[in-house]
């Protein structure tokens, strides 16, 4: 027996097994034999195989809570057989393929051994199938070869009764492990810090998946193979070598172009099997020695494809160089953000395969051809392997079956081909230049974002008109009917245009929710003006700006309403207005489709308001297709909630008139209070009811429940919780979306019941959609983008800001002459079936040592705590110093805390997404359209940090975790909040903890569990759990036994 220590490729195995001890770590393979095979004799070869394999004889036993290598005497080898000759024949290789993966899926027990095991099936008499899994801590796959190799010689050898004719080992698997726990500090120092410089600020790759991904990595594992005949492998072959590099460095290049992409970065690690055999001494042996290298492609900068590999070929031939310095060194010396979901510096691999060879003799007399048992297994997100031949290019992409689902997969490896071949082809074409989709893929996105084609004509004003003349006893707004509404309008208009109020006016409307406001916004039109809505909630200083934004000459206001009258040519105040009655001759409507209809301010990132400006066309556009999309007609009734400054608000008061509906304004006074407006609806039979999701969330809170409204939500994003309680207690929920710059909304997608999933749906009529990359490319199904948004509802610009106009609306290259579409700066996505995945701003990811992070996500899970009404996550600080803080305000009743609620995002992000402050407002600051202003969220300063204080053991188990952890970490004092990680832990030193726990307990403790649990308090409620659930397994004895003070197992 001989006790050796661990390289670190196996270290960073023996940890992972450790980890999570019920997941496999294996390698299988199999190999169909014809011929008369003697089981016995490959039984004994077996053991001669073994008894010349040092690795193959290997357990791994712990010593204070390292792992020490054992390498066990040679001894007879285990066998097992199993007879399927009775199974009918169709069935006997799909019962060989169940059995493969029993065998592969049985945990080996690393510290008992042995690490290998396989069984011979028989078909026939001269018709047999061998299965081998050997665990992965002994073996690589360079190894399956030398071992399949060995066993030929000797079994050839007991058939003939001589010695096996093995080539002498130059070296021994213990010679080699002693070597590199051996080896000089220089070499290893050197390339340590290539690597260091070389991956500093790594990216992680931000794939996008299916399905969430979960608290912590497992390996659910499928694969999807692709085969492509024909001459493309020699393509490669020859784009290799007019390009100086290897096919290897061609179909890596095409497949971290590929996930970039996808993933919309031009900075993608990749990682790359390397065999870990430089010497050849080391060929002849079984053991792991693969090495992993971290590829780092650089994609910036619009390269051409030769240009590209160019750079693939230095940053491989680099990581060649310096591959003494293991993988696992790496992680451990690199400040990699600790996150169990994740792998540690790249979440994808590409691997180049040899070919497996043909049937060939691999036993004397014995045909031998490799079997598929069908087994799948890998720790990372996707990894493409690849087999290059003569006359074809094999590709299977095997994937983590808990972020993708097999449609992703494959429409991933025809991405592949379709980018390959446009690569051989235009080598010195851009990067922007190459297409990722194949032409139906193209034109299948293409056609999902034109919206129904319809021809509307007519403005508001003329529409309300021609209402207002067919059906004037009809109640149009509150109290008033169509007729008197529009004799106000008309009232209001003559007054206007004596003051000279006509086409190219802008009219300041500053006025309290009424009958009024909406017929003083129908007398503007009926001018030709257009109105600038000004809330009077807001302070002076900013409707003066306002006004002055716009240059608007005259207001319109009622005594008492608006603070600042100060800069307008005119001010019409209506209570005290000389407005003509009777004789005048009414003021016809102006039917200017692409006139100026209204202006109306939404925040800018430099913190100056935009005016966007709408036509009369793009709001007509949008009401007439809203109809058509609700069934909106003269029985509806619709609540008017929402501010005039807010720009839905036109639906509410718009869509109304122009169908024969009527609207219920709510009074300024009860628009913030819940039940008042709860009231108002129920008193009124209001059937159709807007508001953002915060508005939704105020209504619920006041008990709305009225079966009968069709709700409409919009304006920020839709939490699945709230949607879930909302859809019960409403006829229909339609969820709205779309920016001021292209009038209201643009989509809308229904939600059919409490589980449907949230999109944004389709397109509206007359409205196209494209989802582009960062060149404006359309993009595939399945691939995040940029939105943009053409078609009739594009508004016409930003007043008096042609730069920014320029840069915000650009041409549409698929519309006529003079088409433009908006740039929304919204991250949405193609789903299958053609609807919209929003997910988050352009302009709201940030990104936090090394990781992209999407605050929204954050956003999503704080308002899923169910003491938490609304919920924001900002970022602090500057560069390493960027830290997140989260805000939020308690729901009804409840008193959360900030330690409380980052305790519940630690149970559902990764470390690096928990924000290092929970901050619990009294009130959420919004703006007038009553989404979260985050420029007016309270400064937090680092000082501000929630701060750790020393909390002393409270239990039994507290103190016995913390005092633990102060002998591994060799600290005096642990606290039960103090986090593992924080103070000083690391990955091996976990392995010591949940060991002498382990130990202490007669309890086996997952490495996880102090991953997922990582304060002291947690960890040890944690094994407490683990600890009742061992117990209740316990026979009686047992359960006495631990009683008395004994260990039971």
């Amino acid at each position: 027996m001989i006790e050796l220590p661990l390289s670190p490729a196996q270290e960073r195995l023996w940890f992972l097994d450790r980890f999570d001890p019920g997941q496999p770590n294996n390698v299988a393979f199999a190999r169909r034999l014809h011929g008369p095979l003697d089981p016995d004799l490959l039984t004994r070869a077996l053991a001669v195989v073994t008894t010349r394999h040092e690795a193959l004889r290997a357990t791994f036993v712990e010593r204070d809570g390292a792992p020490v290598q054992v390498i066990a005497d040679p001894g007879e080898f285990d066998l097992e057989r199993v007879d399927l000759s009775g199974e009918p024949e169709q069935l006997r290789e799909d019962r060989a393929r169940e059995i493969g993966w029993d065998y592969f899926d049985t945990r080996f027990d690393l510290a008992g051994g042995p690490l290998i095991r396989a069984a011979l099936l028989r078909f026939a008499a001269d018709d047999h199938l061998l299965v081998m899994v050997v665990h992965h801590v002994v073996f690589d796959g360079a190894s399956q070869a030398v071992l399949i190799a060995d066993l030929g010689i000797a079994y050839g050898a007991l058939l003939t009764g001589t010695e096996p004719a093995f080539t002498p080992l130059p070296i021994g698997w213990s010679d080699y492990v002693r070597e590199q726990a051996d080896q000089p500090p220089g070499k290893t120092e050197q390339d340590l810090a290539y690597w260091r410089e070389r991956l500093a600020d790594a990216p992680a790759l931000t794939l996008p998946t299916d399905l969430p991904r979960p608290l912590f990595k497992t390996p659910r594992t499928e694969r999807v193979h692709h085969r492509i005949a024909g001459d493309l492998a020699g393509q490669v072959q020859r784009l290799a070598r007019s390009q100086r590099c290897t096919p290897y460095m061609v179909l890596l290049t095409a497949w971290q172009l590929l996930l970039g992409r996808h993933a919309g970065q031009t900075d993608v690690s990749v990682g790359s099997a390397s065999a870990g055999r430089s010497r050849t001494e080391l060929e002849p042996l079984v053991g792991c020695f693969v090495h992993t290298l971290v590829m780092r492609g650089d994609l910036s900068g619009d390269p051409t494809v030769a240009d590209l590999l160019r750079r693939t070929r230095t940053t491989a031939l680099e990581a060649y160089a310096h591959q003494q310095i293991l993988f696992e060194r790496l992680v451990s010396e690199l400040d990699v953000a600790r996150d169990v979901s994740r792998t540690p510096l790249f979440e994808t691999m590409f691997i180049l395969h040899t070919q497996d060879s043909p049937e060939m003799d691999i036993l004397p007399g014995i045909k031998g051809a490799p079997f598929s048992i069908g087994i799948t297994q890998v720790l990372f997100d996707l990894v493409l392997d690849a087999w290059i031949g003569p006359e074809m290019l094999a590709l299977s992409l095997r994937y983590d079956t808990g972020l993708f689902t097999p449609d992703t997969v494959r429409a991933y490896l025809q991405r592949y081909e379709v980018l390959l071949r446009a690569m051989i082809a235009t080598p010195d074409a851009r990067l922007s230049e190459l297409p990722m989709d194949d032409v139906t893929g193209q034109r299948q996105v293409l056609a999902w974002g034109q919206g129904p084609r319809r021809r509307y004509s007519g403005t508001v004003p003329s529409l309300f008109a021609a209402r207002a003349a067919a059906h004037p006893d009809a109640p149009a707004v509150d109290d008033h009917t169509y007729g008197t509404l529009d004799a106000r309008a008309d009232q209001i208009a003559r007054h206007l245009s004596g003051l000279g109020v006509g086409p190219g006016s802008v009219v300041g409307v500053c006025l309290d929710r009424g009958p009024d406001l909406v017929a003083t916004l129908l007398a503007v039109w009926r001018c030709g003006g257009a109105y600038l809505p000004l809330d009077p909630n807001l302070p002076a200083a900013r409707l003066s700006w306002l006004r002055a934004d716009v240059d608007a000459s005259h207001l319109v206001t009622r005594h008492g309403v608006a603070p600042d009258l100060d800069g307008y040519a005119h001010v019409v105040d209506l209570a005290t207005a000389d407005l003509a009655v009777g004789e005048a001759a009414a003021v016809e409507p102006r039917h200017d489709p692409q006139a100026l209809a209204y202006i109306l301010h939404t925040s800018g990132s430099t913190g100056r308001p935009k005016g966007v400006e709408v036509s009369h066309a793009a709001l007509t556009n949008l009401l007439l297709s809203m109809r058509d999309t609700l069934g909106s007609g003269p029985s509806d009734v619709w609540l008017g909630l929402t501010s005039l400054s807010f720009d839905i608000s036109g639906l509410e008061l718009y869509l109304p008139l122009v169908t024969g509906a009527r609207l219920v304004l709510v009074p300024e006074e009860s628009v913030k209070d819940g039940v008042a407006v709860v009231r108002i609806a129920h008193d009124n039979a209001v059937t159709h009811v807007q508001a953002t999701p915060s508005g939704w969330r105020m209504l619920l809170d006041a008990g709305f429940n009225t079966p009968t409204v069709t709700a409409l939500t919009g304006g920020e994003a839709l939490p699945p919780r709230l949607a879930r309680e909302l859809r019960p207690r409403v006829r229909r929920l339609v969820n709205v979306y779309g920016p001021t710059e292209t009038t209201i909304w643009s989509t809308a997608a229904e939600i059919a019941d409490a589980a449907s999933e949230i999109t944004l749906g389709g397109p509206l009529a007359n409205t196209q959609l494209y989802v582009v990359d960062a060149a404006l490319r359309p993009v595939p199904v399945g691939v995040p983008g940029e939105l943009l948004i053409g078609g009739a509802g594009v508004a016409l610009g930003y007043r008096g800001r042609p730069e920014l106009t320029a840069q915000r609306f650009v041409p549409d290259p698929y519309g006529p002459p003079g088409a433009r579409l908006y740039r929304t700066g919204d991250r949405v996505r193609w789903l299958r079936g053609g609807k919209l995945e929003f997910l988050g701003r352009v302009d709201h990811q940030v990104k936090i040592r090394g990781h992209r992070i999407e605050l929204g996500e954050i956003e999503a899970r704080l308002s899923g705590h169910p003491d938490v009404h609304l919920a924001a996550v900002v970022t602090a600080g500057e560069g390493h110093d960027t830290r997140l803080v989260g805000y939020v305000t308690a729901a009804p009743g409840a008193e959360p805390s900030s330690r409380q609620l980052r305790a519940h995002l630690a149970e559902e992000l990764p470390a690096y997404m928990v924000p290092g402050q929970v901050v619990v407002l009294d009130a959420m600051p919004l703006n007038t359209a009553g989404k979260i202003d985050r420029r007016s969220l309270p400064a937090a300063e680092a000082g501000d940090l929630e701060v750790r204080e020393y909390l002393a053991p409270r239990t039994e188990m507290e103190e016995m975790v913390t005092a633990t952890w102060g002998d591994v970490l060799g600290r005096d004092r642990v606290g039960a909040l103090d986090d593992f990680f924080d103070i000083g832990g690391h990955s091996l030193l976990a392995t010591r903890v949940v060991a002498r726990l382990g130990a202490a307990l007669g309890l086996e403790v997952p490495i996880r569990v102090l991953f997922l649990h990582s304060t002291a308090e947690t960890f040890a409620a944690a094994v407490e759990e683990l600890l009742v659930a061992d117990v209740e397994q316990l026979s009686d004895d047992e359960v006495a036994s631990l009683l008395d003070g004994g260990v039971a197992r």
